[in-house]
């Protein structure tokens, strides 16, 4: 009997760990360690699209991400997503894929379906996922979600979606020296 209550506390204690981020790959029953934090892999997630479906991070390995948190007020976060298309023309849609997070629409609410297509509308093209977000999402410490501190914020992941570097604000050409180091090394 005592025992039993030295493993029920054990997994008590373990499931209640602040620091440590875990997805469960169920198929294999494996524990991934993720986070949010440079040299992580970032936590897998799963968003609505400007198309209405599911889009999950970890159905889309294999390419350089670039994961833009935006919000639909923010004048630097619709300059970028001007620039995205040219971003990923510049390396080739085999090499990287540019999603971005909507976090607030422009009266700082979460945005909606109607708010996703707007963005596609006016910044995208359609082959780029453009994501339903909110602040739940968000962590600035970066230890129980996305690290943002400012508008934008872009995590840039390699092909394993590990976090490679997280960029604040907008800067094309900073944005692509990132990319350039990542498909050098």
């Amino acid at each position: 009997m005592e025992m039993k209550w030295l493993v029920y506390i054990g997994v008590l204690l373990t499931g209640c760990t602040p620091a440590l981020v875990k997805d469960i790959a169920y198929e294999t029953a494996e524990e991934i360690e993720c986070g949010y934090l440079p040299f992580e892999l970032l936590c897998d997630f799963t968003l609505m699209d400007q198309h209405g479906n599911d889009w999950s991070l970890y159905d889309h390995k294999g390419k350089i991400t670039v994961l833009d948190l935006s919000a639909m007020w923010c004048a630097p976060c619709r300059n970028a997503a001007l620039a995205s298309q040219n971003v990923v023309n510049s390396f080739g849609h085999d090499k990287v894929q540019w999603v971005t997070i909507l976090v607030e629409d422009v009266e700082r609410n979460p945005p909606d379906l109607a708010d996703l297509q707007s963005w596609e509308l006016a910044y995208g093209n359609g082959s780029e996922p453009i994501l339903a977000g909110d602040r739940s999402l968000l962590d600035a410490s970066g230890q129980n979600g996305f690290p943002l501190t400012s508008w934008p914020t872009f995590l840039i992941l390699d092909e394993d979606l590990k976090i490679v570097e997280i960029l604040k604000g907008w800067n094309e050409q900073t944005l692509k020296l990132a990319i350039e180091q990542i498909l050098i090394n």
